[in-house]
């Protein structure tokens, strides 16, 4: 219960700075890291080998999203918190939730703005061109930062929580 609450207070805060400045600083990445592993610790809600299961499975998915152009950097760094603070399973269940959390997103903005069938056409030539010539490469969104990964990292993570109670 102490992670989740820490985990909380370091996900409002995240949003926040998120939402008004489109950024995740990397100075309070490494502060709501080191507060993470500072609570495992005090706790000791979960073992230390499962945060850094957590951490691990949270450094490398970050990675390959940031890498893709699906998420932003400061985005992947404050994924590592996430990862200490529920362990790796928990992580990956709350990932799971914030991808599809991500998904509605982007199709409430699609129905919104009436222009899916375009976008749809422009990602179909994006993974055509990756299939051919057998290569990944960074997707170049037309409207970049259309909404921030943090939103349905937060709702991922509350999903999660439900899910366990």
């Amino acid at each position: 219960m102490k992670n989740h609450i820490v985990l909380a207070f370091l996900l409002c805060a995240a949003l926040i700075q998120d939402i008004l400045t489109r950024k995740i600083k990397n100075r309070f990445n490494l502060f709501s890291l080191a507060v993470s592993f500072l609570c495992v610790i005090w706790s000791r809600e979960i073992k230390i080998w499962d945060a850094l299961a957590g951490f691990a499975c949270s450094f490398i998915l970050g990675i390959l999203l940031w890498r893709i152009g699906a998420i932003r950097a400061g985005d992947a760094k404050f994924m590592w918190t996430v990862g200490v603070l529920k362990g790796w399973k928990h992580f990956l269940f709350s990932m799971a939730y914030s991808i599809l959390a991500g998904g509605v997103i982007g199709i409430f903005i699609i129905l919104v703005k009436k222009d899916g069938k375009r976008r749809m056409k422009r990602l179909w030539r994006y993974l055509e061109t990756i299939f051919l010539q057998k290569k990944v490469f960074q997707y170049e969104a037309e409207e970049p930062e259309e909404f921030p990964f943090s939103i349905p990292l937060a709702v991922g993570c509350l999903l999660e929580y439900f899910y366990l109670i």
